[in-house]
């Protein structure tokens, strides 16, 4: 989960990089729910659990039943252990031989690992593999809707991948799809979620793990009005996470969406809230086919989310970190293109977006890194730069992004510089961010992406333009980038090149740089307009000159003319 494309008027490397669901090593544990309404059935119950549990089986579990498990000439069922390493050694003892009994096993390994005195990650173990490799040998067998499902999300639980994983959600893409319609709602969302899971723990998609999805995701489409307020979310965040495409998502995440909607005037946890929220923007903003949601579905889904999760002062304390930061990105996401020429309109979504800066700035020690960097892009790209309470946080995570910079990735300092860049005026604080942040630059340039170090020194032109530090980053990325034009990116050269301009570097320190920016201009594709007027600036303080002064063809932008560049 890379950065996001086109970014609110700064170069594409400051994106964020898109916050995730804590993994299994970062279980949530809260179980609360946000009681938006008065109004609920007291004998309504809703289940809402943790990442990596599957939604609880309520009135819809009469396909679920245990017996489910149990196949023609299956007897013994498989024990219950009180933990995963009495399991283990008991399965090594006597290996399961019914397909049942495996099924109880992975699944009920998975379980212990959940719990909060679970041993962790068990994926490497070599008793694990044996039970998988068992349970592949018996995967064809198995046929009913709840043991496809627990395998399924006990594979994804546990972080398991290869061949024998592979296999087994092969043998489910052949034998589930004319069984879906016997699966219950629960059933449908954790096979989702289970292979949303398996498919990230593999680094790399599989075709028969999307197309199980894709069936599912079918199948669930017309069903969502059966699914609970978890089912949908965790549904959403699945589609989200495996990076489905095509018309089936576009019907299917509408229609989650207005379902979340309708029935977030109920109950919502924040873990829900903020998966639906990341999930629709990561939808909705990085397929390839552009938006899939009307612009009026977004706002009311953002306001709505925005007014309900600070329905009363203290909500936000229920939330994580990492909840906080997802749901304001998602926000943000949604809604920044909306107000770049101006403050956001929605008075509830401003509303949220305070509170979080203040939730951020009085537990900004329980914040990652990537977190506060999120937290400062949101408010950033929403436009929020004048609000004390958005500047208060900024100044926070200035000062503890400083004082832990070593600690920071390169994308979150480069974030933190989007952001900080964007705030009016330069205090001490910021100021001092912007030395930290030019000299972890160059103490770990190697780790730096070029499109990461061009944002950076293209930032500290305002938050610290006379330091001695950003001048030497910016002469060292001037140095290194000239023999490596080739390798860079248009627009992380021209803010290189921009910054040693506005820095009034030595013409001498910047040629050798423009004249490998000339070479590989000429053998890219036109320039826009921006790029156009930027390199301009560029070649009038090198002294370059052309018969056209830049690379674009007398039929307009994208056509360039094809003749390089000369010194006079």
């Amino acid at each position: 989960y890379r950065q996001p494309h086109q970014p609110h008027g700064f170069p594409q490397a400051n994106q964020p990089q898109i916050p995730w669901p804590p993994q299994q090593h970062h279980t949530l544990k809260l179980q609360d729910l946000l009681q938006f309404e008065a109004q609920r059935p007291e004998n309504q119950q809703f289940a809402e659990v943790r990442y990596g549990q599957y939604c609880q089986y309520g009135q819809y579990g009469q396909h679920g039943q245990e017996s489910d498990d149990l196949l023609p000439g299956d007897s013994d069922p498989w024990p219950e252990f009180d933990n995963v390493e009495d399991l283990l050694c008991s399965a090594m003892t006597k290996m399961p031989s019914q397909a049942s009994q495996l099924v109880s096993c992975i699944h009920s390994a998975a379980k212990l690992c959940d719990s909060e005195a679970g041993p962790g990650d068990v994926s490497g173990d070599p008793r694990i593999g044996a039970v998988l490799g068992s349970l592949r040998a018996k995967s064809k067998e198995l046929t009913a809707p709840r043991s496809m499902m627990k395998v399924v999300w006990a594979l994804g639980k546990l972080g398991l991948h290869g061949r024998e994983v592979e296999g087994i959600v092969a043998d489910f893409a052949a034998a589930a799809p004319p069984r879906l319609s016997q699966f219950s709602p629960q059933e449908l969302s954790n096979m989702l979620w289970g292979l949303a899971r398996i498919t990230d723990s593999a680094k790399r998609q599989l075709t028969y793990a999307a197309d199980l999805a894709y069936a599912v995701m079918r199948e669930g489409t017309v069903r969502l009005a059966s699914f609970s307020t978890q089912c949908l979310t965790n549904s959403l965040w699945a589609v989200a996470k495996l990076g489905l495409r095509g018309p089936e998502v576009a019907r299917f995440t509408r229609e989650c969406v207005l379902q979340i909607h309708a029935v977030i005037f109920k109950e919502m946890s924040p873990q829900g809230l903020a998966n639906s929220l990341w999930a629709c923007a990561k939808i909705q903003c990085e397929g390839r086919e552009g938006p899939i949601l009307e612009s009026d579905v977004i706002t009311h889904f953002c306001d709505d989310a925005a007014r309900r999760a600070t329905a009363s002062e203290d909500l936000l304390q229920l939330f994580f970190p990492q909840e906080l930061s997802m749901a304001l990105w998602g926000i943000a996401k949604l809604m920044g293109r909306r107000t770049r020429s101006g403050k956001c309109e929605f008075d509830d979504i401003e509303k949220f977006s305070m509170a979080v800066a203040r939730e951020g700035s009085a537990r900004i020690q329980d914040f990652s890194a990537q977190g506060v960097s999120i937290v400062a892009w949101a408010l950033a790209t929403l436009n929020f730069v004048e609000a004390p309470d958005a500047v208060h946080f900024f100044e926070v995570a200035a000062e503890v992004a400083a004082t832990n910079i070593q600690h920071y990735p390169p994308q979150a300092i480069a974030n933190l510089c989007w952001a900080l860049n964007r705030v009016p005026g330069t205090s001490a604080v910021l100021a001092s961010f912007g030395r930290a942040a030019a000299l972890e630059a160059q103490n770990r340039m190697n780790e730096f992406s070029w499109q990461d170090s061009s944002g950076i020194v293209s930032a500290l032109m305002n938050l610290g333009p006379r330091s001695a530090e950003v001048r030497d980053l910016t002469i060292l990325l001037v140095q290194t980038a000239s023999y490596q034009c080739h390798k860079i990116g248009t627009q992380a050269l021209l803010n290189i090149a921009l910054s040693a301009v506005r820095l009034k570097l030595d013409s001498s320190v910047v040629m050798p740089l423009a004249d490998g920016i000339a070479e590989v201009f000429v053998k890219r594709q036109g320039l826009n307009d921006i790029d156009n007027r930027q390199w301009q600036e560029v070649q009038r303080y090198c002294g370059i000159t052309t018969g056209h002064t830049n690379l674009l063809g007398h039929d307009g932008p994208g056509h360039r003319k094809g003749r390089k560049t000369k010194k006079k």
